[in-house]
């Protein structure tokens, strides 16, 4: 961005998903990336095999979306308070990004397909939508990423939500 001459963009090394990481290794994150300040956020998580956070990250760094679900009778899912699961970061930065983002803003993000299509993903779905909205799909070819990822992966666009709770 400097590059072009767009100074006021400010760029943080640091581990956006450990949250509980932040005081210790990453200050500069704690002011930067603070609860409903963003307007818009266009990323792309790496994802791919092995790309997990453990259960005791995701409890520590507080992700709602890392506790075990349990489908319901009425076809919903029911989140457990207490038992956290591992899980795919791709999935954690939906959680980030949605903390991130005001109501009303945008969300551009490069998925894996199966997360929105796949069956063993509908609590995932579930999750999603009383939070973020989908506005746009569009699918990226395989070739688009190095030879050998063969991932199907889509660029979503979300709005968030107003939070009712708010």
């Amino acid at each position: 961005m400097l590059t072009i001459g767009d100074g006021s963009t400010n760029t943080y090394l640091g581990d956006s998903i450990r949250r509980h990481l932040w005081a210790t290794y990453f200050q500069d994150l704690q002011t930067a990336l603070t609860p409903r300040s963003f307007t818009c956020i266009v990323t792309n998580p790496p994802f791919g095999k092995g790309l997990k956070v453990s259960k005791v990250d995701a409890k520590a760094a507080g992700f709602t979306i890392s506790r075990k679900p349990k489908k319901l009778a009425s076809g919903g899912f029911e989140f457990s308070k207490s038992v956290y699961e591992e899980r795919e970061i791709g999935i954690l930065f939906l959680e980030r990004c949605y903390d991130l983002l005001a109501d009303g803003g945008r969300l551009g993000i490069i998925l894996p397909e199966t997360y929105m299509f796949s069956p063993s993903y509908a609590w995932l779905r579930f999750w999603l939508k009383d939070r973020l909205e989908l506005r746009g799909m569009l699918n990226i070819a395989m070739e688009a990423f190095q030879g050998f990822c063969r991932a199907k992966t889509n660029f979503y666009i979300f709005e968030k939500v107003a939070n009712k709770n708010a």
